[in-house]
């Protein structure tokens, strides 16, 4: 059964209801009927800003015009126009910077942006701009960064430059760059990043089974329609589904890519350990914005009750009055929906540095107890004991200090 939405306010519930890929006719009337209601436009423009889908919404807001101030549509529209132009812009620097990294011998997928608008809706007007997202694998990292300096553009890290002189530094796995011009921002990535969340994109699987693709006059490398599918799951977990723009990525794929094998699709999944993700965006896609989906996969979704819950979790978020997650709520939505053997394996990682953590010494174990150089090994055993001393009897600071630990262990 769809989600309850009643705590929703009429403004959040007409942006979820005109905000989508395709506007079916019972959809229609209930537009017309929300906006009827004493409706706060100016509260559904920001709503539709935070979740980055006022292309969307103009689009579902045509179907009754005549409910709608004049206002509201000359907002969206001038937003609209200035997004497409910056749109046009970013693809012509995507086309450029692929063709430059090409020519270097450095394979690269574009991720999100201006392909996956044309995939996902077909029109690249429907898809809020943002940054230009490249993937690249691990080994090419070191000359794709020296390729982007060349090109105008720099870190937002510090130090980076002194990394990519010293053999063996770790690059990191997630780069933000910025034209100096300030006309484009570059995400170069190896891996989908996030506190308590990993997920490689430097993966054998995705890199072999890349399609070419027609775009902006250029072919491209693009990851195949099952993959892509899968990764709009991971992606969209990693950022707990924050904007209801990401879970309309989900449904204009399903809906224009009738022909993918749904079958392929969640075997592939389950190899990548990227399942239950994948599941949370086709569930969220189906509650939310009325996306049908095959008997089989809606069995699979039914036998997954921590999807169900991470679910309701964003759900209910979305009306709250703090909607960002605290790293504790990230984590645990992220222990949700990671597959078995991806839980077994953070858990072992969270037990190694919490013991770690708790046993190995530091300059306050060193000033509770004053010991020779000789008997350093015994701090191991004071360790434990000063942090009963000092926690003990504080049962809140101790919680604190729990939960700082945890949020420091990733």
């Amino acid at each position: 059964m769809p989600m309850e939405h009643a705590r929703w306010g009429p403004e959040l519930q007409l942006l979820v209801a005109a905000a989508r890929p395709t506007v079916a006719p019972q959809t229609s009337e209930r537009i017309r009927a929300l906006a009827t209601e004493s409706i706060d436009w100016s509260r559904v423009l920001q709503l539709a800003e935070e979740h980055g889908v006022r292309p969307l919404l103009y689009q579902g807001l045509q179907t009754c015009p005549e409910k709608v101030p004049g206002t509201v549509f000359e907002q969206l529209l001038e937003f609209i126009r200035s997004d497409v132009a910056q749109s046009l812009s970013q693809n012509g620097e995507l086309v450029r910077l692929l063709t430059g990294l090409a020519e270097r011998g450095i394979p690269a997928i574009p991720f999100k942006g201006g392909v996956l608008a044309d995939i996902v809706y077909g029109d690249p007007s429907l898809r809020e701009s943002g940054d230009i997202d490249i993937v690249i694998r691990k080994r090419d990292l070191r000359e794709a960064i020296r390729f982007l300096l060349t090109q105008g553009y720099q870190s937002r890290a510090g130090g980076l430059a002194e990394k990519l002189e010293t053999p063996g530094a770790n690059l990191g796995r997630y780069l933000r760059f910025d034209r100096v011009d300030g006309l484009a921002s570059v995400d170069l990535q190896t891996s989908l990043e996030a506190p308590h969340f990993s997920f490689a994109l430097d993966n054998d699987e995705l890199w072999d089974r890349a399609v070419p693709r027609a775009f902006a006059g250029h072919t491209v490398c693009s990851y195949c329609a099952a993959d892509l599918l899968i990764l709009l799951g991971v992606h969209g977990t990693k950022d707990v589904w924050f904007k209801l723009k990401w879970i309309c990525d989900v449904a204009g794929f399903i809906e224009r890519e009738r022909g993918v094998d749904w079958h392929e699709v969640l075997d592939r999944a389950t190899r990548l350990r990227a399942r239950r993700k994948l599941l949370l965006g086709c569930l969220l896609a189906r509650d939310l914005l009325s996306v049908d989906l095959p008997e089989h996969v809606l069995a699979a979704i039914r036998r997954e009750p921590s999807v169900h819950a991470s679910a309701l979790t964003i759900v209910e978020k979305y009306s709250a009055a703090n909607r960002r997650f605290t790293d504790t709520e990230r984590a645990r939505l992220y222990f949700e929906t990671a597959d078995p053997g991806e839980r077994v394996s953070r858990l072992l990682h969270y037990v190694r540095r919490s013991v770690r953590t708790l046993v190995k010494p530091s300059d306050h174990d060193r000033q509770f107890v004053r010991l020779p150089a000789w008997l350093e090994p015994a701090y191991y055993v004071v360790r434990p004991i000063r942090l009963l001393v000092e926690f003990g009897t504080k049962p809140r600071v101790a919680a604190r200090a729990v939960r700082e630990l945890f949020e420091s262990l990733d």
